[in-house]
């Protein structure tokens, strides 16, 4: 497994264990989830400029799969604004 690998599975399990701090809360939100997202892409700010588009994607894609599993139907712009710096009307 390459470094940067390990790093991106590291960041996207802690994800996942950030969501399941909400699910097992008292009053799970979208709001909750949404805030667990953004810390979540925070976390990929140190290599972003680094990651090329494949690795965006694919980021994306797992945290999209961990929303399907809370069934959040919205990262509220989130994801777009990672993977392409914008928000698509």
């Amino acid at each position: 497994m390459k470094k940067c690998d390990l790093f991106f599975t590291e960041k996207i399990n802690q994800i996942a264990l950030d969501f399941k701090e909400v699910a097992l809360s008292n009053n799970p939100t979208d709001k909750k989830y949404q805030e667990k997202i953004a810390v979540g892409l925070a976390r990929f700010s140190e290599i972003y400029l680094e990651t090329d588009s494949e690795d965006l994607d694919r980021i994306c894609s797992y945290i999209e799969e961990i929303m399907d599993i809370v069934a959040l139907e919205s990262s509220d712009g989130q994801l777009s604004s990672f993977r392409y710096g914008f928000e698509p009307k």
